[in-house]
């Protein structure tokens, strides 16, 4: 059957110049958002497949200039580190409270999260302004082209998911943890946690295996 809703037409009147339509079922289709959402996870994860194959390559090439070894300080790496391990701990808090249906005590872990974000992202770029002082920016070598880009790349992403965190605490405050909402919040889960992920993976495959001779 049509779901378009044909009129009958009397007297030879003229048929309507729109016809109307009716969609019989949910427009949202179940689901629909966390597959799309796994989708783009899994492009993401190809981005930086390619990044890390990139430093794996140029990692060595030091062009007579400065190695892993000669600038990264490992005690300020593993506090960001911890940081941001700490966020995705807070976040899954947050999640609890939500299942809790505890709107205030969910945004209260949000906006630690947030904070333990900004805070990972200061450290990084007070990392990255200190190797540009010391002569040490990304086109000073392939190595450091190749570090910069990598970590400037995970960087914009822990910008992109506090800018979306943010939106969501507004979302909250204004329509309560409606189903939509949930339904958001679960993705910056998801997303949270991939660059959490990440992050292990250039903490080890970066930093750690950097400062060996």
């Amino acid at each position: 059957m049509s779901d378009t809703l044909a009129p009958t037409l009397q007297g030879g009147a003229a048929p309507p110049s729109e016809p109307v339509f009716y969609v019989p079922g949910e427009h949202h289709p179940k689901n629909g958002t966390l597959l799309g959402f796994w989708v783009y996870l899994m492009s993401d994860c190809l981005i930086f497949a390619c990044l890390f194959a990139t430093y794996g390559v140029l990692g060595r090439s030091y062009a007579a200039g400065p190695s892993g070894a000669d600038l990264f300080d490992l005690p300020l790496v593993a506090v960001n580190t911890s940081l941001l391990l700490l966020s995705s701990i807070t976040y899954g808090f947050a999640m609890l409270e939500m299942r809790r249906n505890r709107i205030g005590a969910t945004q209260l872990w949000l906006a630690v999260t947030g904070i333990l974000g900004l805070g990972f992202l200061s450290l990084e770029l007070y990392e990255f302004a200190h190797l540009i002082h010391q002569g040490a920016g990304p086109q000073r070598s392939a190595f450091l082209s190749s570090f910069f880009t990598l970590v400037g790349t995970h960087g914009l992403h822990v910008t992109f998911g506090i800018v979306w965190l943010v939106t969501m605490m507004i979302q909250v405050q204004m329509h309560g943890l409606i189903p939509e909402n949930r339904r958001r919040l679960m993705c910056l889960s998801m997303f949270w946690h991939f660059l959490d992920l990440i992050w292990v993976g250039v903490f080890t495959f970066v930093y750690l295996m950097g400062v060996l001779p």
